[in-house]
């Protein structure tokens, strides 16, 4: 072990990428990518410094879905959950983790205050921040095990469609995240609804709450301008489509029948250094309004020729994006809508300091070696 390594923070990283890959940093400046979890080193580099990682899985061509951090052993054996949080890119990376925090602070401020309307709400928007980020966590770590046990079945190629066993816990995990970030988009609607637009009884977004928002005397609000520039169907607004595929995998058919039969794409992708390494995409519809209403209007397809002949289409990223991507940047937009909220909220958040008049029943410490 090199002195750096020696003086390098006690913590293990797994960085989940996009496409199924995983990066490794225990402690010590080497970062090993893997093909999916368990699987086979495909890329490798050093760290000039802890805090480089990030910038340097970027410089390296990879794309950050989210960071889980092991700190002890307790977490290293399954004991204790470690703690994962989406990323960001810019200059705000933990921004959801930190989001939900201020949430749940404004939670806390109405309480004191004993406005409890208020506190329900903001309660119920923290706690779907964080269901979200473990959603997230979930698809990301579904990717991982197919894509390794792909690579360690020596299966990778430069391009197939292909199904497995594993593919239908990564359509169960896509569906799980959509659903839980159209509650979340709910929630903000009905929070900024009553305290920042002074509309009453509206607890879902749509056109019903856009259109009182168009016409109200805060249709020139920040928040309004944003909220309406989402939610505009016809401009390709990203709430929009988001709630457009929501609806669509809810209401009309699930993601692996809703444009054919649907299977998993496993390409390549170019990193640093002219090398390439294996991904995963399964495919979002990229036509996903047309979609929904020919489905609305009756069977898709004529017969089973056309079935087939749609379902041979090779799916291209600029038109269909792949879900873990997509939805890794659905929360984040979400999450920069929830920090433009909070921002507003009548109560400011108050950081939350516990006394032991908040303290029910005995208080115990359990230490990483297990003793109380």
């Amino acid at each position: 072990m090199s002195s750096q390594d020696k003086d390098w923070p006690s913590v293990c990283r797994i960085i989940w990428l996009s496409g199924g890959l995983v990066a490794i940093n225990e402690p010590g400046a080497k970062v090993k990518i893997a093909a999916g979890i368990n699987g086979p080193i495909c890329h490798e580099f050093q760290l000039t410094t802890f805090a480089s990682m990030y910038t340097m899985l970027g410089h390296h061509g990879f794309s950050i879905i989210g960071t889980t951090h092991v700190v002890d052993m307790d977490e290293a054996n399954g004991i204790r959950p470690p703690e994962f949080r989406a990323w960001s890119d810019g200059i705000r990376v933990w921004h959801v983790s930190n989001v939900q925090q201020k949430w749940r602070e404004v939670a806390h401020a109405a309480s004191q205050k004993n406005e409890m309307v208020m506190m329900d709400m903001a309660s119920r928007i923290s706690s779907e921040l964080s269901y979200c980020e473990m959603r997230l966590q979930q698809l990301a770590e579904a990717y991982g095990v197919q894509l390794g046990v792909k690579a360690k079945e020596g299966d990778i190629e430069e391009f197939v469609r292909f199904e497995d066993m594993h593919s239908s816990k990564i359509y169960l995990a896509i569906h799980a995240l959509f659903w839980e970030l159209a509650v979340l988009r709910d929630y903000m609607t009905e929070f900024s609804a009553k305290y920042l637009f002074g509309i009453d009884k509206v607890t879902s977004f749509g056109k019903k709450f856009l259109d009182q928002l168009a016409n109200s005397k805060w249709k020139n609000d920040d928040v309004a301008i944003e909220l309406l520039r989402a939610g505009h169907e016809g401009h390709g607004g990203w709430l929009a489509t988001f709630s457009d595929y929501r609806n669509l995998f809810t209401h009309r058919a699930p993601m692996t029948q809703a444009a054919g039969i649907a299977f998993a794409t496993q390409d390549q992708m170019a990193i640093w250094g002219g090398k390439s390494v294996p991904q995963l995409y399964y495919p979002l519809p990229g036509d996903v309004r047309e979609l929904s209403n020919r489905r609305a209007s009756g069977v898709l397809f004529k017969d089973m020729e056309e079935l087939i002949a749609t379902s041979r289409k090779i799916p291209k990223r600029e038109t269909e994006p792949d879900a873990l991507s997509y939805l890794h940047d659905a929360l984040g937009l979400m999450a920069l809508l929830a920090e433009r909220m909070v921002q507003r909220s009548p109560i400011a958040p108050e950081a939350i300091h516990l006394t032991e008049a908040d303290i029910i029943g005995p208080l115990q410490v359990r230490w990483p070696s297990g003793k109380v």
